[in-house]
């Protein structure tokens, strides 16, 4: 029987395989860890050798070392040393050879200055006998002496030695300047300014002009009053704690203090709207605004810098601070994270944080967006004043010309922040009593007050507690009285105003399809200058408390129409602003979240409500009082803010004065409706009377082919839009039709002629 044979490939049966050898693996950086061993080997041969001791090997390496560097030969073991420590403290546990470079030539330049100290600094051979710069340091000098004198060689050698130091330990010039002016400055301070012991103000970076005086009660009470605070530099001094494995800040590396001391002012006057009815119009001044500024004092940097590193210690994450940015509220402190280290061990660390640096709350913003650096916000000591003149006299509002702009505040840097309400197009405001939104409400009327006469701008506003918004009683800008409390009566107003406003969205709508396909009001403004329609801007207070006050036929109705205006209002010019205390679901439907984007979230008590307003958690830890978390569909993560603050006596004076220039403009058409009695929806009793000669033709058209809207009357009757929109008007006060229900059409709500009464 023939043998079996094996397929291609198949090694011989009789033949082993065999197993590969064990390979010899080493740990990560051994040979540069290696490396930093046998540098301090050849550091501590050339100290005993300096000090004749150690051997005969210790002393000819050291007299071999004097010849070539003379005196310069006592400063190696002093640099080698820092170098070996920084060796160890790096990632890669290696230095980068440009730090080798740069340390070579300090030790050149070294030897050559040592060499100008000799009295013939030409002479070789005592160079040679290790005086002086040794070998190295006469070919150096006489070099150098060749085209220069000595002085003046001197002060280049020095120069030159400054910036290598300053190459090598990352610390930028204007830092040094800044350091030295301000020791100076700070020490005539003290002897001009004794009288002021209680000034607790400091100086940071820049932070506040005319502040350099460091108060003595403020170091007190920073807790350890002999760290040594370096304000240009922000050197750190902490000593080296926690596993040797862990990324460790650099004895001498810089932490970069960036902060506002100054906001800059617009060089010119903000252009505003051109009126057209209210040729007279006289816009209200900045300058009648308080200006109340102070600076925000964030306390020692560099103490919590060093704090926030501990505490990352403890639970076994690496990182270091590198830059800090001094808001008006809180101080943002950016850490370079350890590599490797997931985002999410450092987002669950405001506790520990808040414990360690006894604040009240610390935020994590864990990455901060576009910055490799993990964000943890810190309360200040005390905080900047941010007024809405501050903002309204800064450069940024002056760029941002949009008559819907409004001030916000400042961010976590200390830069003004204004936004459009065209852009965004709706906005939600969250927060609990006191926490601020009731005067970010303020701050937004009274800001597009400085840019719109009546004639640009309408105001629907809504105040369910009757206090809120009673400055803004009978201002020219309303397009309807205030509406205020939560009676029927007021409900009922509340329910024909908003009905009126999707009702104006919808004619403006037709308008531009009858004026040849026009896409948004600003175009149409463009287009028909002289026939401008303002833009509408309502403002509903406590909108939760207003939906649980409403009768269900009268809630469908205004939630209905809070969501067509989100829905369509934007190219109509017709924006809406819903504040709230306790943020829901039930009251923030999908539909209504979908198209209203943006939000301002003050202090709010759970992270689910949180979540209603930015879409995610962290407005539950701010802090109230302007304290706010921002988020716009141009913004992918939440922005804080300090919001700017108006008090009531400005809002008082600026309106009484817009009051003396004009009686209230209110909406004729919205009115008449405000003050009829007809329940929504249309009720018994019809009435029939008119001014116009074509309102029975359009009762008539109406029962015939039972429709009725403003663009089919005007194609059946020949008659304008105006016209034919206000006869729907008329029918729908006299019950002749029912209100407009979205996209469907109106119900006629009669038989006949002979109904009408």
């Amino acid at each position: 029987m023939s043998a079996k044979k094996r397929g291609p490939g198949r090694p011989p049966k009789n033949k082993s395989r065999r197993k590969p050898a064990a390979s010899h693996t080493l740990p990560p950086y051994f040979w540069s860890q290696v490396g930093g061993i046998l540098l301090g080997v050849v550091t501590l041969l050339l100290t005993a050798g300096l000090f004749s001791t150690g051997g005969r090997l210790p002393i000819q390496f050291a007299r071999l070392v004097r010849s070539l560097i003379g005196w310069t030969a006592f400063v190696i073991p002093i640099i080698f040393t820092i170098q070996i420590v920084q060796i160890f403290r790096q990632p890669d546990k290696r230095m980068p050879t440009a730090i080798w470079i740069s340390t070579v030539l300090f030790l050149t330049l070294m030897s050559g200055l040592f060499q100008l100290t000799l009295a013939d600094p030409t002479a070789e051979v005592i160079a040679a006998r290790g005086s002086g710069g040794g070998l190295l340091g006469w070919r150096v000098a006489s070099w150098t002496l060749g085209f220069v004198n000595l002085p003046i060689a001197a002060f280049v050698y020095i120069v030159l030695m400054l910036i290598l130091l300053l190459f090598i330990f990352s610390i930028p010039p204007k830092a040094v300047v800044d350091t030295v002016r301000d020791f100076f400055q700070s020490n005539t301070a003290e002897a001009s300014t004794d009288d002021k012991k209680d000034d607790d103000s400091i100086k940071i970076g820049g932070l506040q002009e005319g502040e350099l005086k460091r108060d003595r009660k403020a170091k007190k009470d920073d807790g350890d009053g002999e760290e040594k605070k370096h304000h240009g530099l922000g050197l750190l001094s902490k000593k080296d704690k926690g596993d040797e494995g862990e990324v460790r800040p650099r004895p001498h590396d810089p932490i970069e203090v960036n902060s506002a001391s100054k906001i800059e002012k617009a060089a010119v006057a903000t252009p505003v709207s051109t009126p057209i009815n209210n040729s007279n119009w006289q816009f209200p001044k900045v300058t009648e605004l308080s200006d109340s500024r102070h600076g925000a004092n964030p306390g020692d940097v560099n103490k919590r810098a060093q704090q926030i590193e501990s505490t990352l210690s403890e639970f076994g994450l690496g990182g270091s601070v590198r830059k800090v940015n001094v808001g008006p509220r809180v101080t943002q402190y950016c850490i370079d994270p350890q590599r490797g280290i997931p985002m999410s061990r450092f987002a669950n660390l405001d506790n520990e944080f808040a414990r360690n640096l006894a604040v009240e709350s610390v935020r994590i913003e864990a990455p901060i967006p576009g910055q490799p650096y993990v964000g943890v916000e810190i309360p200040n000591k005390s905080a900047q004043s941010v007024s809405l003149r501050m903002i309204l006299e800064s450069k940024e509002w002056a760029e941002h010309t949009s008559p819907l702009e409004f001030a916000v505040g400042l961010n976590i840097t200390g830069k003004p922040v204004v936004l459009n309400l065209a852009d965004l197009p709706h906005l939600l405001i969250a927060g609990t009593t006191g926490s601020g939104k009731s005067v970010m409400m303020n701050v937004m009327v009274m800001s597009m007050l400085f840019r719109n006469t009546p004639d640009d701008l309408k105001f629907v506003l809504v105040d369910p507690k009757g206090n809120e918004m009673s400055s803004y009683i009978d201002m020219p800008h309303l397009a309807a009285p205030v509406i205020s409390g939560t009676s029927q009566e007021e409900l009922h107003k509340l329910t024909k105003t908003l009905l009126w406003v999707t009702e104006e969205m919808d004619r403006r709508y037709d308008v531009f399809r009858e004026k040849g396909g026009i896409k948004k009001l600003s175009d149409y403004h463009k287009k028909f200058p002289d026939d401008k329609m303002p833009s509408i801007v309502v403002i509903i207070d406590e909108y939760t408390d207003i939906i649980d006050s409403l009768k269900s036929t009268e809630r469908e109705a205004v939630t209905t129409a809070v969501q067509r205006i989100a829905q369509k209002g934007r190219a109509a010019g017709v924006h809406e602003v819903i504040m709230m205390q306790a943020p829901r679901a039930k009251y923030i439907q999908g539909p209504l979240k979908a198209n209203i984007p943006a939000g301002f979230a003050f202090m709010v008590r759970s992270k689910m409500e949180s979540q209603q307003i930015i879409n995610q958690s962290g407005a539950e830890t701010l802090m109230g009082q302007g304290d706010m978390l921002m988020i716009t569909a141009r913004l992918k993560k939440p922005r804080r803010v300090q919001a700017a603050f108006v008090d009531d006596g400005e809002v008082e004076r600026i309106v009484t004065e817009l009051k003396m220039q004009s009686a209230p403009q209110y909406d004729k058409t919205l009115l008449a409706r405000l003050n009829d009695d007809t329940p929504v929806g249309g009720g018994v009793a019809i009435g029939g009377g008119s001014d116009d000669d074509k309102y029975q033709e359009a009762v008539r058209i109406a029962i015939e082919s039972g429709q009725a809207s403003a663009s089919f009357l005007q194609r059946r009757m020949g008659v304008g839009f105006q016209r034919a929109a206000r006869l729907i008007d008329e029918m729908e006060q006299n019950g002749v039709i029912g209100p407009k229900q979205g996209s469907r059409p109106r119900e006629v709500l009669i038989h006949s002629l002979d109904e009408i009464q």
